[in-house]
C-alpha cells in the first residue's frame, strides 16, 4: 500500500529543497574553512562533502523511486531513517572534518547556523496549513489540532545568541543551557514525527494525522538533511564546549 502523494505548494516544496541545499553548501564551506592550513585539509574537506552529497542523494533517490513509500514491506524502508541518521551523525563526528569543524569554527557560527530552523518551521507550518504535514508537527493550532512543535524557539534564539557571542562576552553556562534547550526541542519534534508514522499512528490513522509526506521527494530531505544538520550542529557544539571548558566559566 502506498500513502497518497503530497500536493504541496511551490513555497513548501522549494522551501524544503532550498533550505536543504543551503545547509549542504554551508557545511561544505565550513569544512573548507576549518581545514585550511591543515595537513590533508583539502582531502578531508572533499571526503566530508562527498559523504554529505551521497547521503542526501541516496535518500532522495529512494524517495523518487517510490521504495521509501512502500508501507507493505516489513520492516518498511523508512524505518531505517531515524537510526541511520543517528549513526551517520556519530560517524561524521569521528572524522577529521568533524574534529576540525568543532575546533576551528567560531562559536557564534556554530550557534548561528541553527537559525535555519526559524524559516524551516515557517515552511513546515505552511505545510500543516495545506494539510500536507500533520498538524501536531507544527506550532499553534491548525484545523482544530494543537501543534506540539516549539522548535521555532531554537531558530529565533540562535540568532540572538549568535549576535551576543559575536559582540560580547557570553558565559559558557548560557551557551551550554541553550544547546541543551535546543537539543531537547529537536528530540521532542523527532519523537512526535516518529510516533506519527503509520508504524505507530499515535495521533490516529487518518491521512491528515499520519507523517507520510517525508517519504516523497523533496520532503525526505527534511529528516535526512535538515534534522540531520540540526543534530550534527548540536553535537559539534557539545564537543566544542567540552573541549574548551575553562575555569572562568566563560565561553571562548
Amino acid at each position: 500500500m502506498m500513502p497518497p502523494t503530497p500536493h504541496a505548494s511551490t513555497f513548501v516544496s522549494l522551501g524544503i529543497a532550498g533550505l536543504s541545499l543551503f545547509m549542504l553548501g554551508a557545511w561544505g564551506i565550513l569544512a573548507w574553512r576549518s581545514t585550511r592550513g591543515q595537513v590533508d585539509g583539502l582531502r578531508i574537506t572533499v571526503r566530508f562533502t562527498v559523504a554529505l552529497c551521497v547521503w542526501a542523494s541516496g535518500w532522495l533517490g529512494l524517495a523518487l523511486s517510490g521504495v521509501l513509500a512502500r508501507l507493505d514491506l516489513r520492516p518498511p524502508p523508512f524505518a531505517l531513517l531515524p537510526p541511520g541518521l543517528v549513526v551517520a551523525v556519530a560517524l561524521l563526528l569521528r572524522t577529521g572534518a568533524g574534529r576540525l569543524l568543532s575546533r576551528n569554527t567560531p562559536l557564534w557560527l556554530l550557534v548561528g547556523l541553527q537559525a535555519f530552523r526559524l524559516p524551516l518551521e515557517l515552511v513546515m507550518h505552511q505545510a500543516a496549513l495545506e494539510g500536507v504535514m500533520p498538524a501536531q508537527m507544527t506550532f499553534g493550532a491548525v484545523r482544530g489540532v494543537t501543534g506540539l512543535n516549539y522548535d521555532i524557539l531554537t531558530g529565533a534564539s540562535a540568532l540572538l545568541l549568535a549576535l551576543w557571542l559575536r559582540t560580547g562576552d557570553v558565559p559558557r553556562q548560557v551557551v551550554l543551557a541553550w544547546n541543551v534547550f535546543g537539543s531537547m526541542l529537536l528530540l521532542g519534534i523527532l519523537s512526535i514525527a516518529v510516533v506519527s508514522t503509520p508504524l505507530v499512528a499515535l495521533f490516529g490513522d487518518a491521512p491528515d494525522r499520519l507523517n507520510t509526506w517525508v517519504l516523497f521527494a523533496p520532503f525526505v530531505w527534511l529528516p535526512s538533511v535538515l534534522v540531520g544538520s540540526a543534530l550534527f550542529g548540536h553535537a559539534l557544539l557539545f564537543r566544542r564546549l567540552w573541549r574548551d571548558r575553562v575555569p572562568s566559566g566563560r565561553a571562548p
